[in-house]
C-alpha cells in the first residue's frame, strides 16, 4: 500500500473509489461479492469495506469501512 493507493471523492452526488495502485483495491458491499479494481473507478453504495492491496478478508481489522446514504 502506498500513500496514493486509492482516492475516494464525490462526483455528481455519488461517492467514487478510484484505484491508483499496482496491487489493486478490493470493495465489498453489504450482500454482494467482493470486487477487485485495477486502475478503475467504482461507485460506492450502501455500506461495506475496502481493502487496499489485499482482499477485505486478508486485511481483516485494517479494512476501511464506509456507509453512504
Amino acid at each position: 500500500m502506498s500513500r496514493s493507493h486509492a482516492r475516494i471523492f464525490l462526483r455528481q452526488g455519488k461517492f467514487v473509489v478510484a484505484d491508483q495502485s499496482a496491487n489493486g483495491t478490493y470493495v465489498r458491499m453489504q450482500h454482494r461479492a467482493e470486487i477487485e479494481l485495477h486502475r478503475e473507478e467504482f461507485v460506492l453504495l450502501g455500506s461495506g469495506s475496502i481493502g487496499l492491496g489485499q482482499s477485505v478478508d486478508e486485511v481483516g481489522e485494517h479494512a476501511l469501512s464506509f456507509q453512504v446514504g
